[in-house]
């Protein structure tokens, strides 16, 4: 008999020994128990009287849920402002709507319309002339919807009504502005998507991303354009509740862009699942569309969807940080509806009507008052003259006439005795005190502390041999620790420096983003023409990238000129034995702008106090948080129109009133767009002649303070790809406030943020590197959200995100040094050991007896310090710390504060506006 081989792995069955053996767990018996009882209570017959019993229970249900609908429900939770947003070009926004809506109407959105476009805007007594109001309803009437039975939220009691303002996003055709030829004089310019989307999503509770057509692996659900909103919406902080939808649906899609078949409609609904959760996260709702039906599971959400309503407005999870939930948490109006009218604002009928802007919309957040100016996104400051509730009339069909007439009073808020306060806040400079710019002479205390300070400090020094006595006498004095400059150099008005850097920029730059002034005697440009200026739009981005490149592998060094004594081209700036810890007086020579502008010392206090004090004002007068109100606002209140007016005076036979109006229309108009100074006239950009483009504005309550100037200063990552220039034109959005502004660049200090003393310019702001823009501007509450934004005529929409972070709370911003450095090279000519004969560095002797007392240092890290002057063409001797090589490069480094760049237009003043104006 042969070997066998046996086998490694052998089965073995488990031997079946029955149930009854094996005893059951007690947890395991009950649950028979009862599954045995529950069928005998079912299979079990009822008696009459137990079907007459639960006849009655339902009936008293029935009569109760209709009690509870019936009655008023003005305390009810305010409606969810729904955004429709695609996010892929294959979606057309209208048909979506219009399923959506559909859908609400057939139970409840009918009669909730009716009543509210039964309103009448025109109800007060005053009269009113239209301007530009292309229909009289309300607009907001179109998107309230009710939500159906089946919709509504079960943790929200049966007697409040749920309601919707479905918004669908606005589209702007891609061929608008593109494929035209340039013109003279006006700029190329279309309205810009991504503004109009961060407004929008700045305001909802509820963001629908809508997605559709074939998507595979190589084709993204989000498009070009659908990537960028993406990006400005995560930089600026979602919306609490944020819900997927993909269509593949023919019906809501266009015709050229539907999948084929039903294999591929599933597996694109797959990667438009795997793409919106990779970018939004797994934990958000995503719905398949592929019929009419299937829109039911979309409403469900939008009814079970979280809102950011007062009383969870402490919570930082609802959003990507603290800043996106203080914005929502600040009263603000979202106006569907406005038009500029002229109304009797005075109580004397005889007095001239005066134009005013008129906006209806849903008030959310704290609510608003009269008492404190609002802000317009994108136009400017206002005052508040009369806050109007308007109040739905199938609600107030329900109430009583005497409860009606009781609340009459109660529903309006207009001014009375504090509009002149209001208006004097308004103004952003303060009234500049020409005493304070005087120099007094110091009291004998002063004299004898410093003197004292001085003495202190005082410590020996080791002079040169071969020095003069002015040489001798200028470095004792300046090693002191006082480090002061001369009166006269104090009293000097430019610098050589900033005036050619400014010079150079303002003859080359052909692509300034900000537009003074606009020429009306425009005519088209031919073919050469453009080719020109497409060729100097190239030159000049190419020598950008030089010097960028320059400053990146030479950092901060500028050669000495040749035609100017290096004393006198640096006259303004200073030497410092450590820029870490050498001294430095904050309230020396500062700018006029300075006397401009207001300085918080505890910027965060402000801010709590103001929310507190807006808080209080809005409890006594009501807020009207949740309700659809009217607001009116008088044009010759505001500071940015008068501006605006003085730049353009009215023509022959027009008064001021017909000029406000016109330079509203066109500060509205031109509000999406990154040179929006301009008050060119033209058609109102208005959406009540088309529903499913709705125009809208963004009404924002200023807290105390916030009108007024001050530095501010933000924290930003650079996302660019191309190299910012520090006070390149820049588009900041701050929270509700968007300015154009022209930002300084400072970096970190390596000891940290609490030690510093000191910030390092930054001449250039490189891809990926983390700054801190310093501005003029409205003064910014932290906290807040910051995107800085750049024009860029290759983008859509003319505009790309440059960098994204927050406003820094920082006590006493206009206090912050923030220095420029300066690194005059020079190369060794002849080494000997430690001493060496470095040239380049200066061209006359003069120049190198000025800066003997700085210290040198080298790149390999040797100090050293300059003996005298050898010769007449600037050669000098010096003497190290250590063996010097002949390939090393001596440095002489120079220190001088720098301001913020004195820019009007960020607080809608003129361009040519000085601090002494």
């Amino acid at each position: 008999m042969g070997h066998r081989h046996r086998s490694a792995l052998k089965q073995q069955n488990k031997a079946f020994k029955g149930s009854s053996s094996k005893s059951k767990s007690l947890k395991e018996k009950r649950r028979t128990a009862a599954a045995n009882a529950a069928s005998l209570a079912v299979n079990k017959p009822t008696t009459k009287s137990e079907r007459v019993q639960q006849s009655k229970q339902r009936r008293v249900q029935r009569s109760r849920d209709l009690h509870q609908r019936q009655v008023p429900s003005a305390d009810g939770p305010p409606p969810k402002v729904v955004v429709l947003l695609p996010f892929s070009d294959s979606v057309c926004i209208d048909k979506v709507f219009h399923k959506l809506s559909q859908d609400l109407v057939q139970d409840h959105g009918k009669a909730s319309c009716e009543g509210i476009a039964g309103m009448d805007m025109d109800g007060d007594d005053n009269t009113s002339k239209d301007v530009a109001s292309p229909q009289q309803n309300p607009h907001y009437c179109r998107y309230t919807f009710s939500l159906p039975a089946y919709a509504r939220n079960p943790l929200i009691p049966k007697k409040y009504q749920q309601n919707v303002l479905l918004i669908p996003a606005p589209r702007i055709s891609e061929t608008a502005g593109n494929g035209t030829m340039l013109e003279e004089g006006e700029p190329p310019e279309r309205p810009s998507e991504l503004l109009r989307y961060m407004d929008l999503c700045s305001c909802c509770d509820v963001l629908v991303c809508l997605f559709g057509g074939s998507c595979t692996y190589e084709r993204s659900a989000f498009s070009r354009r659908g990537y960028k909103i993406l990006q400005g919406l995560k930089l600026q902080g979602l919306p609490p509740s944020v819900i997927g939808v993909g269509c593949v649906d023919p019906s809501v899609l266009e015709p050229a862009h539907a999948p084929k078949g039903k294999s591929s409609a599933s597996e694109s609904l797959k990667f438009m699942r795997r793409f919106f959760e990779s970018e939004l996260g797994a934990e958000r709702k995503f719905f398949s569309i592929g019929s009419d039906a299937d829109w039911h599971n979309v409403l469900r959400a939008l009814g079970a969807a979280a809102s950011l309503t007062q009383g969870d407005t402490n919570t930082k999870t609802v959003a990507k940080g603290a800043e996106a939930a203080a914005s929502r948490r600040r009263g603000h109006l979202l106006a569907l509806s406005w038009r500029i009218a002229w109304h009797h604002l005075s109580g004397d009928p005889a007095a001239q009507p005066e134009p005013c802007l008129e906006a209806c919309g849903l008030v959310r957040g704290a609510g608003l008052t009269c008492n404190l100016p609002v802000h317009i996104t994108g136009v400017g400051d206002f005052v508040l003259s009369r806050i109007e509730a308007m109040e739905p009339a199938y609600e107030a069909k329900r109430r009583e006439p005497s409860l009606v007439n009781g609340q009459a009073k109660a529903e309006v808020e207009a001014h009375v005795a504090n509009l002149q306060e209001v208006v004097e806040a308004l103004q952003p400079l303060q009234p500049l005190d020409t005493a304070a710019m005087e120099q007094t002479w110091p009291t004998g205390e002063e004299m004898t502390a410093e003197d004292g300070m001085a003495s202190a400090n005082r410590r020996r020094v080791r002079v040169p041999r071969n020095v003069g006595d002015y040489e001798r006498a200028w470095l004792e004095s300046d090693t002191d620790g006082t480090n002061n400059d001369s009166e006269e150099e104090a009293n000097e008005n430019s610098d050589f420096e900033m005036q050619e850097e400014e010079a150079i920029a303002a003859n080359t730059d052909p692509t300034t983003s900000v537009v003074d002034e606009v020429d009306d005697d425009w005519k088209t440009l031919n073919g050469a023409e453009q080719q020109q200026m497409e060729a100097d739009n190239k030159a000049y981005a190419a020598q950008r990238r030089e010097a960028a490149e320059m400053e990146r592998e030479f950092p901060d060094q500028v050669d000495t000129p040749l035609n100017i004594s290096a004393k006198e081209r640096f006259q303004k700036y200073r030497g410092l034995k450590s820029f870490r810890s050498s001294p430095w007086a904050k309230n020396e020579d500062l700018p006029i702008g300075y006397g401009r502008i207001i300085d918080v010392s505890n910027l965060k206090g402000l801010a709590v106090f103001a929310s507190r004090a807006h808080a209080e004002l809005c409890r006594l007068t009501g807020g009207f948080s949740g309700r659809f109100c009217r607001l009116l606002m008088p044009l010759r209140h505001s500071y940015m129109l008068l501006q605006l007016v003085q730049q353009h005076p009215p023509l022959e036979g027009k008064g001021l009133y017909d000029a406000l109006v016109e330079a509203m229309t066109g500060r509205i108009a031109n509000r999406f767009s990154a040179s929006n100074q301009t008050c060119t006239a033209g058609a109102v950009a208005s959406a009540d002649a088309d529903l499913m483009v709705p125009d809208f504005l963004l009404v924002s309550q200023l807290l105390q303070h916030e009108t007024q100037v001050a530095v501010v200063h933000s924290q930003l990552t650079f996302c660019d790809d191309q190299p910012i220039k520090s006070k390149d034109p820049m588009l900041m959005a701050c929270g509700f406030r968007r300015f154009p502004a022209s930002p300084i660049y400072s970096e970190e200090p390596r000891q940290g943020v609490r030690s510093a003393a000191k910030w390092k310019f930054k001449r250039w702001a490189e891809p990926g590197s983390t700054l801190t823009a310093t501005v003029y501007s409205p003064l910014v509450l932290p906290p807040s959200p910051c995107i800085m934004l750049r024009s860029d005529s290759s983008e859509p929409d003319n505009l790309r995100i440059t960098a994204w972070g927050s406003v820094l709370p920082v006590n006493g911003a206009s206090s912050r040094l923030i220095i420029k450095r300066v690194l005059l090279s020079g190369h060794p000519f002849k080494v000997h050991r430690r001493k060496a004969i470095v040239r380049f560095m200066f061209f006359n002797p003069d120049d190198v007896r000025w800066f003997t007392p700085i210290e040198l240092h080298t790149k390999r890290g040797l100090r050293g310090n300059i003996v005298e002057p050898l010769g007449t063409h600037g050669y000098m001797k010096c003497k190290f710390s250590d063996y010097l090589k002949q390939s090393d490069e001596v440095l002489l480094p120079l220190y001088r504060r720098v301001f913020p760049k004195w820019y009007p237009q960020s607080w809608g003043g003129l361009p040519t506006q000085q601090p002494l104006d």
